[in-house]
């Protein structure tokens, strides 16, 4: 019966964040017996499973009755399903989305997967995301008293884990799409009485933002503003190396924001950091990204074995197995710019 409850607890894990159907189903091993049966029908129906895609609850009913095939099924239990498969209309009523339970908080985030306007991309929770996630949940004793900056946030995973899970003085979830910074507030909102006002959601735009320029006047001009009470002990951000265009941008803005953190800064007893989580789906992008990072004057880190660990480890962030081997972690610092004496 106890290992029963662990596969169930991790089949709830997996449905809530919409895992791939076949992932869930295997994770209910052992659910053939009444009461296993019982168990997972409270778990597809019950609150807040009514927050996911109707459509992804319907594939994962459906493949749930297949897997009891050969077995006696409760006839109250097909009525429940095909209820829940049935019920409220094509979709539930907006907004819908995956669901975490990290360190005693539920964090739900609003999904989309609509086009145009950069909804595709910042809509979507992509895989470096929950991997990025579960190497923050891993070190979270590091980030006491942290201040952090989420580049390219999106639905907000990575920045309201992490200020779940660890006491991070200060989290400040960036992005420059007005859905997903809508979605960005709402969600850090749902969470604001756990989290006490340490998170912030703010416009970023790594074309042209406060904390380069404030950089363009370093060493002449202290940093203030952006780089004063603003600055920050680490930079992360996942899945955001995809557009060649922007790479440039992003990686200065990255060199930027530590760099006059770390002029800014008391004599931290460590430099302040960036951790970046790619998946390297592409040869010609990755080679792009490492070209923008030498041109930004970042130095780079490989942690990506150690990311991987993390991830086949850990229980509370599916983790999809065809994505990991890909998935890279660059752990980015920024010495001081060399500046050129003409004699």
């Amino acid at each position: 019966m106890a290992s029963c409850s662990v596969n169930l607890d991790r089949a709830r894990t997996l449905f809530l964040q919409a895992a791939p159907v076949d992932a869930v189903v295997r994770a209910c091993a052992g659910h053939e017996t009444e009461a296993g049966q019982r168990a997972l029908a409270m778990m597809v129906v019950a609150e807040p499973a009514q927050r996911l895609c109707r459509s992804y609850r319907r594939r994962v009913l459906r493949a749930l009755l297949r897997s009891l095939d050969g077995h006696e099924i409760d006839e109250g239990l097909v009525v429940e399903y095909l209820a829940a498969d049935s019920a409220g209309g094509p979709e539930p009523p907006p907004p819908s989305g995956v669901t975490f339970e990290i360190s005693g908080s539920r964090l739900f985030l609003e999904t989309s997967d609509a086009f145009g306007g950069g909804v595709e991309t910042s809509g979507r929770l992509w895989p470096a995301a929950p991997a990025l996630a579960a190497w923050l949940h891993a070190h979270a004793a590091q980030l006491t008293a942290a201040r952090v900056l989420e580049l390219g946030a999106g639905p907000g995973l990575c920045g309201l884990a992490l200020a779940c899970c660890a006491e991070a003085e200060r989290v400040t979830l960036t992005d420059l799409v007005p859905d997903a910074l809508r979605r960005l507030s709402s969600s850090a909102a749902a969470l604001a009485p756990r989290l006490s006002g340490r998170v912030s959601v703010e416009a970023l735009d790594w074309r042209d933002n406060e904390w380069r320029a404030c950089e363009a006047a370093l060493p002449s001009q202290p940093p203030a503003g952006a780089g004063g009470e603003r600055r920050v002990d680490l930079v992360i951000a996942s899945d955001v190396a995809y557009d060649p265009l922007l790479l440039r941008h992003l990686c200065d803005t990255i060199g930027a924001v530590l760099r006059v953190s770390t002029a800014a800064a008391p004599a931290p007893a460590r430099p302040p950091r960036a951790w970046l989580v790619v998946e390297r789906r592409s040869e010609e992008t990755f080679a792009a990204l490492a070209e923008a990072l030498a041109a930004a004057g970042l130095e780079v880190c490989d942690r990506s074995e150690r990311l991987r660990r993390v991830c086949e480890a850990q229980l509370t962030f599916y983790c999809a197995e065809e994505s990991l081997p890909r998935m890279m972690l660059l752990e980015l610092t920024a010495p001081p710019k060399r500046t050129r004496v003409t004699l």
